[in-house]
């Protein structure tokens, strides 16, 4: 059976969601479909990054995941040395056994930074398609690819744009980590993965400084290992550092008067 998922970042209330799901239930009747078309903010390519991530955890090989986010916010850049973003263009990527279909917006290089085969470029007839790509581009592309007619689907690629991230690291007694996004509970997600926070503690006491106090010394199994108010420490399901407040937004408590300072945000933890 085929799983097909959609994100995007429309309005919950929008009604052309309804549009898009028709368009695939006329074209794949019996598949699963699982609609995450509001799950991303406007624009928000890690959101939507940190969502395809998750996909591909849960779904089974030969799934399909849709990406309806186009880049015109932080990460949209000129790239002088290699492809830049283009929302006109769509692609075809086979990641690890799942058919990811996207805008050519750098979500690829977010998902996974060391991928390196060719995409293969999606053909549509009238830059009109473009607008509600979703609808109008998609569900005949993805019919194409299903039905192993990939030649038919459009041409291989190699300069696309791929997304990046300033890694976590290390640098003596203090280990440097960015935001990645932050969930609807206001928890921050942070691009330090777990296998990499234990290599660089081996077993020191640390500290995380957050602004204008002090930040958990341990590392939580539970959002409920802390009383009500209390800041804790996780590593979630796909091994993210994450840090929130139990029962309170800390995304709000830090950064609501505070303009772009979710996209440059570094987090320092302080080793003993």
């Amino acid at each position: 059976m085929l799983h097909i998922a959609w994100i995007s970042d429309m309005s919950p209330n929008d009604p052309q969601k309804a549009s898009v799901w028709q368009a695939f239930h006329d074209k794949f009747p019996d598949a699963v479909l699982f609609d995450f078309g509001s799950a991303v903010e406007p624009y928000n390519m890690k959101q939507a990054a940190y969502v395809v991530m998750s996909l591909l955890r849960t779904l089974p090989k030969g799934s399909v995941i849709l990406c309806g986010v186009k880049n015109n916010a932080v990460l949209k850049q000129k790239n002088i040395n290699g492809p830049s973003v283009d929302n006109t263009r769509h692609l075809w990527f086979d990641v690890h056994g799942i058919h990811l279909l996207t805008p050519d917006n750098g979500l690829i290089g977010l998902v996974d930074p060391q991928y390196d085969a060719p995409a293969r470029r999606l053909f549509y007839d009238a830059p009109e398609q473009n607008v509600f790509f979703l609808k109008n581009i998609y569900p005949v592309a993805l019919e194409k690819i299903i039905s192993g007619f990939l030649n038919d689907a459009g041409d291989t690629v190699n300069d696309y744009y791929k997304g990046r991230l300033m890694q976590a690291y290390v640098q003596g007694n203090v280990i440097s980590t960015r935001l990645f996004m932050h969930d609807h509970y206001g928890n921050l997600i942070f691009n330090l993965k777990k296998d990499d926070f234990y290599k660089w503690t081996q077993n020191r006491s640390f500290e995380f400084l957050l602004p204008g106090n002090s930040g958990p010394k341990k590392i939580h199994q539970d959002y409920e290992d802390v009383p009500s108010g209390h800041v804790f420490a996780i590593f979630n399901a796909l091994d993210f550092l994450e840090i929130g407040i139990n029962g309170d937004n800390l995304y709000q408590k830090l950064f609501s008067d505070k303009l772009f300072a979710m996209h440059d945000y570094e987090l320092k933890i302080f080793l003993r």
